[in-house]
């Protein structure tokens, strides 16, 4: 449990590791999604639904940090992480459920590199990930600050929020 809490904590996101088995059980798991390297990517999209995003220009993917769209290292160590999650997640369902002994090699495997690499290249290809550049910072008098987002027009202060679609945070609060 407290290795999901710590790999959350690496991808800066809000989400807790309670939530995510709610998640799991309540959207992943009625799906019978398959246990392949495209099911994984499926069970990513579905679970993180709102968390990342992929700008195919660039290939280059974002990831929701709670103020704004946070751009992935080279190395994707944020996607990795989603991936680590998401086996983790997988192993406890199966062994809460008794544990098919024929799922565990497999979900072995989607805990280790290769496996992530393969869920996060198929995912890729999921419509409701996938953005434009040009829908990023799109909102030219939307300011991001720490505490929220400011619309420089009218004056009216906003909650953060993953569908403007903002990538950059001024380090400052508005009072």
């Amino acid at each position: 449990g407290l290795q999901i809490d710590s790999l959350l904590s690496v991808i800066g996101h809000e989400r807790t590791r309670t939530d995510l088995l709610e998640r799991y059980s309540s959207i992943v798991e009625p799906q019978d999604i398959a246990f392949t390297d495209d099911g994984n990517a499926q069970r990513m999209v579905l679970l993180f639904d709102g968390v990342n995003k992929y700008v195919k220009e660039g290939d280059r993917w974002f990831i929701w940090n709670g103020a704004f769209w946070q751009p992935d290292s080279n190395k994707e160590i944020g996607m990795m992480t989603i991936g680590k999650i998401i086996s983790r997640l997988m192993m406890l369902n199966e062994y809460s459920r008794g544990g098919e002994s024929s799922r565990i090699p497999f979900i072995t495997y989607s805990g280790m590199e290769r496996g992530i690499r393969s869920m996060i290249s198929l995912s890729r290809s999921e419509t409701s990930v996938q953005i434009a550049p040009s829908e990023l910072d799109a909102r030219p008098f939307f300011f991001n600050v720490n505490n929220g987002t400011l619309d420089l027009r009218s004056g009216d202060f906003y909650a953060h929020n993953p569908s403007n679609l903002m990538t950059k945070t001024a380090n400052v609060d508005f009072l």
